[in-house]
């Protein structure tokens, strides 16, 4: 492993499933829209900037719903050469990707909470805003204006700042990470309750 070899870690997460119910109360095309950006933003930085980025890819390697995953960001990003690193989950792939780079970048992933544990920066991009597909914290981690020239700026200064500094500007880090729980017990006390 190469701790912090990769200054971005782009997980990606397609949208190309769906059912009617979802689609019901969702804009389809702006969180297909939301999650291509997160990825075009990323490359576009790291070629403006000579940043190493990795593409986290949500399926394994083995899977049938690669190429599909494949095909999804093809579609929208054109002008970029890119490849997305496919993993097995039983070698935790996708947390090595995690682990080796500097700053977690991805729109309505559980990775991006998970990457807290981890210590790594991260950047939730929301341009959809979507009610129940929404990150569970605000200030330096999530960008809601679907601008370049912000996401620049954000990263940048995300950048610079010392992972403590970073977290002092998380809002309400507690409801994304909880390094203070006992789980087990938190549910077990839970339960017991009901």
């Amino acid at each position: 492993l190469k701790k912090n070899f990769y200054d971005l870690c782009v997980i990606c997460d397609p949208y190309f499933f769906t059912n009617d119910k979802e689609l019901i109360n969702m804009d389809y095309n702006l969180i297909v829209e939301n999650i291509y950006k997160v990825a075009e933003y990323a490359l576009r930085y790291s070629k403006k900037f000579n940043k190493k980025v990795i593409l986290s890819g949500k399926y394994q390697a083995n899977s049938y719903l690669k190429k599909a995953e494949e095909l999804f960001y093809q579609n929208y990003i054109k002008d970029h050469n890119f490849k997305i690193s496919f993993n097995n989950r039983k070698d935790f792939g996708n947390y090595k990707n995690l682990y080796e780079s500097k700053i977690i970048v991805g729109y309505s992933s559980t990775m991006l909470r998970e990457a807290f544990a981890f210590d790594k920066k991260v950047l939730c991009l929301d341009f959809a805003n979507i009610q129940n597909i929404e990150f569970p914290s605000e200030g330096i981690c999530l960008l809601k204006k679907k601008k370049y020239d912000l996401f620049e700026k954000r990263i940048e200064l995300i950048e610079k700042l010392s992972y403590k500094d970073y977290l002092n500007q998380v809002h309400d880090l507690k409801s994304i990470y909880r390094l203070d729980l006992n789980t087990v017990n938190f549910l077990k006390h839970k339960l017991e309750l009901n």
